[in-house]
């Protein structure tokens, strides 16, 4: 044989012979079979034990937790069998799965004592303004928390780990927004849909606010240069010193005479009657008007730092005295045990109001003449900057105290108390005192 063909038939040979084992290498590769289980994802109750087939693989199994002390694995019948702890309420171990092979596979177990999340309804429905419902968390894990959407129109109240008292404070919708130990969520809509109501005092009740808790941590309380003082009222009878609202000897709205004089004006007292003012108007009875008074200390004419209004026009002041004027306001201060009085004043029966009222604010700012009377009936101002205290005697139940729905960083309730007597302590009105809303026609 010639030694070209020689050398051709010998590279064919080894041409061959790396092809063949290629081809053999390729096969024995394409034969082992990847590592794979039914479910790497596991959840598990405690002191659970769970079977995972083992999928494939190239056998000789083995598997090993992360943490022994929250789940064991163990290898039986090409199956990974793992163990939860017996007390836990939550947990988390990987376990490694290897073949003869080499190759890994993690499992994630997650051990959590977990029984779902069910409340005892899926909405509230209240029906009175200050009225209430209950939420019974029938099961879930524990510790539980919650959160309001809109805490002007609801609060609540936990009255064991597992029952909530939802309380309306006004018209509106809100969510309360409820998550357990094991963080499920559960969302419950609440609606508020109460009769707009007033209530008549009927020289029976008085109400009473005391700001000076808050004065404590916001000072501005006791230094407001500018304040307004409004009410929406109905009087049925006339009595001199009788209380509209305020603060005793401080800043106080006033009736000036008994029913048998001509005329019956309002009258504005202030810092132990150092200044004293009357309104021009004869105040009308039997008939649902709104009443303003602003003061700014930052004025230094009497007239100009005094101003009434009636039904949102401007009513002009009469000074009778001004030994003195406000420079500033304390809201938390009075000559009758610091309280802001609605209806009585210094614990004297006699100066009982005689009439209803459907609604009290109180300001830190000055309120025009066109916002007075815009709001003077429904409060529908997106700005509640300055307002200090917003009461809507729209109840409608028996209660105690009327919801201050002012919405800002600090509410005062109104708290009720009868007049005979010279009482203070809070009592509850029957939801007969609640009468029809009024409003100045």
């Amino acid at each position: 044989m010639p030694t070209q063909n020689l050398r051709f038939f010998s590279l064919a040979v080894l041409f061959f012979q790396i092809l063949f084992f290629a081809c053999k290498k390729e096969n024995e590769t394409s034969s082992i079979q990847k590592l794979a289980v039914e479910n790497s994802e596991i959840i598990l109750r405690p002191n659970a034990v769970f079977s995972i087939k083992i999928q494939g693989g190239g056998g000789g199994y083995s598997a090993k937790s992360s943490n022994d002390t929250i789940v064991s694995a163990d290898i039986k019948n090409d199956s990974v069998v793992l163990k939860a702890a017996k007390s836990m309420h939550y947990g988390q171990t990987f376990i490694l799965i290897t073949d003869k092979n080499g190759a890994k596979l993690y499992l994630n177990v997650i051990v959590k004592n977990e029984q779902a999340f069910i409340l005892n309804k899926d909405s509230v429905h209240i029906d009175y303004q200050q009225g209430c419902d209950t939420i019974q968390i029938l099961s879930g894990n524990k510790p539980y928390s919650l959160n309001i959407v809109d805490s002007s129109i609801i609060k609540t109240k936990w009255i064991n780990d597992s029952t909530i008292i939802v309380i309306a404070k006004q018209n509106g919708n809100s969510n309360i927004e409820l998550k357990d130990g094991s963080a499920q969520r559960v969302s419950i809509p609440i609606y508020v849909n109460g009769k707009d109501y007033s209530f008549d005092f009927a020289s029976a009740y008085f109400g009473y606010a005391n700001f000076k808790d808050i004065a404590v941590v916001d000072p501005d309380y006791t230094n407001c240069k500018q304040v307004t003082f409004e009410i929406t009222c109905k009087l049925t009878g006339y009595r001199g010193l009788q209380t509209i609202m305020g603060l005793e000897n401080n800043l106080i709205i006033r009736g000036k005479y008994d029913d048998y004089k001509p005329t019956h004006p309002l009258e504005i007292a202030g810092l132990n009657d150092g200044i004293m003012l009357e309104t021009s108007s004869s105040i009308p009875l039997n008939q649902w008007i709104h009443l303003a008074l602003t003061v700014d200390g930052n004025q230094a004419n009497v007239v100009d730092k005094y101003r009434f209004y009636i039904d949102g026009k401007e009513d002009k002041l009469i000074v009778n005295r001004q030994d003195t004027s406000h420079r500033f306001v304390n809201i938390a201060s009075s000559g009758d045990g610091n309280r802001f009085e609605i209806g009585r004043a210094a614990g004297q029966d006699f100066r009982a109001m005689q009439g209803a009222v459907s609604m009290a604010r109180v300001w830190k700012v000055i309120r025009n003449a066109n916002q007075l009377k815009e709001d003077m009936c429904k409060f529908q101002i997106s700005d509640n900057n300055g307002l200090i205290a917003n009461w809507n005697f729209s109840a409608g139940i028996s209660t105690y105290y009327l919801e201050d729905i002012n919405n800002s960083k600090y509410s005062t309730a109104l708290h009720f108390s009868k007049i005979e007597g010279g009482n203070y302590g809070s009592v509850v009105v029957p939801a007969t005192s609640f009468i029809q809303k009024g409003c100045p026609q």
